[in-house]
């Protein structure tokens, strides 16, 4: 089924990076309340975590996922190689066609929001391996990974052992719990004050090289965590068609995220009419574009999920 309450965060989360990105692109200043906007990252993760959840045993899992993350991707990143074509040094081009991004060091790839299709790529396969030897195999192998990015400098352990994960790894935990009102609105509180008191520098740091990298899952996977977890358990309140635009904003999120920065850069004016026009625009490529790919996807196994995009605004079964 498709979660309307999740397609809404989704809708929040994506529309709350491109806040981040059309502020900061018209050069007002630091202001917290928008920095905080970059924890849209974190609540996808964790979103991420709790679908993987819950669609990851089907047949064709790990190609559906390379489906809806590939070709969308592909699309987005040629304008930004045509505007960077003359800085393509070889470790970019291959950190932006495969999303690995550890070669002589930790690569963004030219679109550098990307990075964290990196990590969304690298729990997909991980998912994908847990389904065929168990998850002792990929949390152990996560664990040496997060010792050996504690104890060393290795570019390879900052990206496979990066505390990040654990935001999957919190979507994956909402998954398996009973859904409970009663919980759900002290911990929606928790998580707002949380968010609320989180330090700034947090926004500041690099994911793939701080040292305090952990405080951003603590100060903001962890929030975003409760935020799942109370939207799911009032699942019912989202059944209104008042949730439509926001639904509508989830379904298109995928593309908001990887478009917006595209219309931000190109387009001056007023931060709050550059936000609107990222958006719409956004939403215009989702319909032409994303949705188009998504049904060119060869059919293996299972009908592709309307809770990975599908332009729907009830609960339907697959």
């Amino acid at each position: 089924m498709m979660f309307r309450s999740i397609q809404v965060l989704r809708g929040l989360a994506a529309c709350a990076v491109v806040v981040v990105h059309a502020y900061f692109q018209a050069g007002p200043g630091t202001v917290k309340a928008v920095a905080l906007g970059s924890a849209g990252v974190d609540l996808f993760f964790v979103i991420s975590g709790f679908i993987m959840a819950t669609i990851a045993k089907r047949p064709s899992f790990l190609f559906d996922r390379f489906w809806r993350i590939y070709p969308l991707w592909f699309v987005a990143l040629l304008p930004w190689w045509y505007f960077h074509r003359h800085m393509l040094g070889w470790p970019t081009v291959a950190a932006s066609l495969t999303l690995w991004p550890v070669y002589d060091r930790f690569t963004a790839p030219t679109l550098a929001l990307g990075w964290t299709l990196s990590f969304e790529m690298l729990f997909y396969v991980s998912l994908a391996l847990s389904l065929k030897v168990g998850a002792r195999v990929p949390l152990a192998l996560f664990a040496v990974c997060l010792m050996g990015g504690i104890l060393t400098d290795a570019p390879l352990f900052d990206f496979l052992g990066n505390p990040m994960i654990f935001e999957f790894l919190l979507g994956v935990v909402i998954a398996k719990l009973p859904k409970d009102e009663n919980w759900a609105w002290p911990l929606l509180l928790i998580g707002v004050a949380v968010f609320a008191a989180s330090p700034q520098m947090i926004a500041e740091l690099d994911v793939r090289l701080a040292d305090a990298v952990w405080l951003r899952p603590l100060f903001w996977g962890i929030p975003a965590a409760f935020l799942v977890y109370s939207a799911l358990s009032y699942e019912r309140l989202f059944q209104s068609t008042a949730w439509n635009i926001p639904v509508l904003l989830g379904n298109a999120s995928f593309s908001i995220y990887l478009f917006h920065l595209l219309f931000v850069r190109k387009f001056h004016a007023p931060w709050p009419v550059v936000l609107v026009v990222a958006v719409v625009a956004s939403v215009v490529m989702w319909w032409t574009v994303e949705r188009r790919i998504l049904a060119m996807k060869p059919r293996l196994g299972r009908k592709h999920s309307e809770l990975v995009g599908a332009p729907k605004f009830s609960i339907v079964k697959k």
